[in-house]
This record gives C-alpha cells, structure tokens and sequence, in this order.
C-alpha cells in the first residue's frame, strides 16, 4: 500500500524539497524518491517542513556531491592517458555545480557584454585620460 499524505517524516519532506532545489524538476524528484509527482509539488508549493530542516538535508546533500566531485576528480586525475577522461570531468563539473548550488553558491559567471562600439567609446575614454595624464 502507498504511503499515505501524513506518512512521511519531516526528514522525509526535507530531503524531497532539497533535492527538488538542485534538479528542479518535480518529476526527477518524484522518481528518486519514489512518491508521486504531486505530492513533490504540493511540498514545493506548502513548504510542510522548517526552513532549518531542509537546509540539513540541502547540507547533507551537498557533502554528497562534494564526495562524488573528489572522486571525479581524483579519476580525472588518474586517468589523463586514457581515451576517455572527459566522462569523468563532466561527472566533477555536474557535481561541483549541484555542491555550488545547495550551498547557496553561484554557478555560473555572468557579464554584460558591449556592442564594438561602446567598447571603441570606452577605449577612446581611457585613451583621452591617459592623454590628459601625460600633458597635465
């Protein structure tokens, strides 16, 4: 018989929602855990459990990437003569982003990026200051 609403521990819903906030994917989560998708998404939606709660599990959870990032890496390492070491770098990548990720880390590097010619305005900015540097 399927576990029922109020079955599940609060430990139980914790590590249901801090896994859900690596994949976000309601369905990815449900099949992990083997619950319904449903239930997954009213978690999401209710929050049943404390904040301080779920940010154990999101702890406990990012340990685990972090083991699984060493090992990928130490892999990596070990295996640079081999054909294929880039499966195990894609395996350290995906697992440091997920340890990045659950603590609350960024993953990504993002900047704005100027046309050619804001960027010739701004050289010829920083060209005139050195110019006036030189004179002045």
């Amino acid at each position: 018989m399927a576990k029922q609403y109020n079955d599940y521990s609060d430990d139980d819903r914790a590590a249901v929602l801090a896994h859900y906030e690596t994949s976000k994917s309601l369905r990815a989560t449900a099949a992990a855990f083997d619950i319904p998708h449903t239930v997954v998404h009213l978690w999401v939606k209710t929050k049943p459990v404390c904040i301080e709660t779920v940010q154990e599990k999101r702890r406990e959870l990012s340990d685990v990437f972090e083991d699984i990032a060493y090992q990928a890496s130490e892999q990596v390492r070990n295996t640079m003569e081999l054909a294929k070491p880039g499966e195990a770098a894609t395996i350290a990548a995906i697992a440091v982003d997920k340890m990045r990720l659950l603590r609350g880390e960024s993953t990504s590097i993002s900047q704005t990026v100027s046309t050619p010619e804001e960027r010739d305005k701004k050289v010829m900015e920083i060209v005139e200051k050195a110019k006036l540097r030189l004179v002045g």
